[in-house]
C-alpha cells in the first residue's frame, strides 16, 4: 500500500491495472478520448483566433478566412473571375511551323496549331522504314514496328533482330539491343575517334545514317563507277564503305557531313587515302592502261 492505494490500483478508478501502467484499460480509453476532444478544440480555437475578414475578388462579398491566400468566397466566384480573365486576353496570330497556316492562340510564343501539327513538329518527317519483325515496309515518323503485333513478337523474341549496318563499318549485323548501333566495341572506340578528331579540328560533323548514302549513290562506288554488292561482309576487300570526298586532313576538308560523303569498296577507300578523287582516278586509269 502507497498512502492507501494498492500498488496495482488504477490512479483514477481505483481498480486493478496492468504492470507499468498508471490506469487500467477503460480509464486509459476515456482519458485518450479526452485527450483528443481537448486538443481538436484547442486547434479550432487557433484557426479561429486566426481568422480575418476578406472581399471575395470576384463578387464582392466579405468572408472570413484563416488563409492569407484565398481570394474567393466560393469555388463558383474563383471559376467565374477565371473564365471572365480568359476572355479578356490578348489574341496572338502565329503561323504554324510545320503546316505554315495562320492560326489564334492566347499563348504568345505557341509554335503550332494542333497537337497533330505539335506531334509531327517534334518527331520530323515521315519516312520509309523497315520493320525489324516481318521486314516490310511502311511509313512512320517515329515507329519502329509496322504494327502491333510485330512489336509484341518482337518483346517476346529480344534476342531476333533484323540485320542492320553498322555506323562505323557498314557492315551488317544482328542487333541484340534496341538501339545498337555497332557491331562491336571496335567499331564504337573508332566512331568516337572520329568524333574527337573532328572536334579537335573544328569541323561540323552530322548524324548521317551508312544505309542513306549507299541508296543515295545507289550502291555504286564514285572512285571505280562499279557496282558494290551489299551482302558482303567483313574481310571482303569489296564490300560497301564510307569514303570522304575531300579528306579529312585536307586544308578545305568540310566536316563529316552528308555533300563530303560517298559510298566506295572497301579497297578502293584504302588506295584513296588522303588523296583527292581526281589523283586516283588517275591512278586507276593509268593502272588499266597498263593492263
Amino acid at each position: 500500500m502507497t498512502d492507501g492505494i494498492p500498488a496495482l490500483a488504477c490512479v483514477d478508478c481505483g481498480e486493478q491495472r496492468p504492470p507499468r501502467k498508471r490506469r487500467c484499460v477503460p480509464c486509459a480509453a476515456k482519458a485518450k478520448a479526452a485527450w483528443w476532444r481537448n486538443h481538436r478544440q484547442s486547434a479550432r480555437d487557433e484557426t479561429a483566433s486566426r481568422r480575418t475578414e476578406k472581399s471575395c475578388d470576384s463578387c464582392g462579398e466579405t468572408f472570413a478566412s484563416s488563409d492569407r491566400r484565398k481570394k474567393y468566397c466560393t469555388a463558383d466566384c474563383g471559376r467565374r473571375n477565371h473564365d471572365r480573365r480568359r476572355a479578356t486576353r490578348t489574341l496572338y496570330v502565329n503561323a504554324c511551323t510545320w503546316c505554315e497556316r495562320e492560326f489564334s492562340t492566347r499563348v504568345k510564343g505557341q509554335r503550332t496549331c494542333s497537337t497533330v501539327c505539335g506531334g509531327k513538329n517534334g518527331a520530323g518527317l515521315p519516312s520509309v522504314r523497315i520493320c525489324p519483325c516481318c521486314t516490310v515496309e511502311f511509313s512512320a515518323v517515329s515507329r519502329e514496328f509496322c504494327s502491333e503485333g510485330c512489336r509484341t513478337w518482337s518483346r517476346k523474341h529480344p534476342g531476333i533482330r533484323l540485320d542492320r549496318p553498322c555506323g562505323n563499318c557498314c557492315q551488317p549485323f544482328a542487333r541484340t539491343q534496341r538501339r545498337q548501333r555497332f557491331c562491336s566495341r571496335l567499331c564504337l572506340r573508332s566512331a568516337v575517334e572520329k568524333r574527337r578528331r573532328a572536334r579537335l579540328q573544328g569541323a561540323p560533323r552530322d548524324l548521317v545514317s551508312p544505309l542513306d548514302i549507299f541508296e543515295r549513290d545507289g550502291w555504286t562506288c564514285h572512285i571505280c563507277d562499279e557496282h558494290i554488292d551489299a551482302t558482303l561482309r567483313r574481310g571482303d576487300p569489296m564490300m560497301p564503305s564510307i569514303d570522304h570526298v575531300i579528306p579529312v586532313t585536307g586544308p578545305s576538308y568540310p566536316g563529316h557531313i552528308a555533300s563530303n560523303l560517298a559510298a566506295a569498296h572497301l579497297i578502293c577507300n584504302n588506295r584513296k587515302r588522303q588523296r583527292s578523287l581526281d589523283e586516283i582516278r588517275v591512278i586507276l586509269a593509268q593502272e588499266r592502261q597498263t593492263t
